[in-house]
């Protein structure tokens, strides 16, 4: 007996189309997984950073007024330096300053180390995993007004005569060259403040 072709047969040739009617199916349905590629944080990737800080100045334990502070940021790996100038820092009522800086280019502040200069102060070096507020910043160099309030980076007898012929000046003026603990008045303790400084404290100002 011949045998009958499917248009002869319709019931087998439904039976041999159903499978692949069925598996195209089940493949447009099929939900295909694919592991999505690891993408590192904008810190993991060196975007930016922001970095809060806290400090504090030598025998300043009470609020005081704000204060501006130069940081100069050196990346330990690669040797590159930044400078961030005038930075607002705010006290609080323990005489504890704060503030903030934004860093680029590493995933962690402890890749960098930081030199930070107060306004009428030498300089000092931290690591970015320290805590800045526990070693004071030491009054000493001060902005002369006879040189443009340049600083020169060092506590010599120039920085101490500019405090002692300011002794009892509370102007504007005066305050923002001499008042080396920020209480409003230039006095014997700015004086041997000072003094310390010229007699025996290294800057770490390059």
């Amino acid at each position: 007996m011949d045998k009958k072709t499917d248009l002869e047969n319709p019931k087998k040739a439904v039976f041999r189309i159903l499978p692949l009617f069925l598996m195209t199916i089940a493949l447009s349905l099929t939900v295909v997984y694919l592991p999505q590629s690891k993408t590192a944080s904008p810190a993991a990737a060196g975007a930016f950073l922001v970095f809060p800080f806290k400090l504090t100045f030598d025998k300043v334990n009470r609020q005081a007024e704000e204060q501006r502070v130069d940081l100069t940021v050196r990346n330990i790996q690669t040797g590159q330096e930044r400078k961030y100038l005038d930075v607002l820092v705010l006290p609080d009522e323990q005489g504890i300053f704060s503030g903030s800086i934004t860093l680029s280019g590493a995933a962690s502040a402890e890749e960098f180390e930081f030199i930070v200069k107060g306004p009428k102060h030498l300089a000092k070096k931290f690591l970015g995993g320290e805590d800045f507020s526990l070693i004071p910043l030491l009054a000493g160099d001060l902005p002369n007004p006879n040189d443009k309030n340049h600083q020169d980076g060092v506590a010599d007898s120039v920085d101490f005569s500019l405090v002692k012929s300011r002794l009892g000046q509370i102007d504007k003026k005066s305050l923002s060259i001499a008042d080396v603990n920020f209480d409003l008045i230039i006095d014997q303790t700015d004086l041997d403040l000072v003094f310390e400084a010229v007699t025996g404290q290294l800057s770490d100002e390059k």
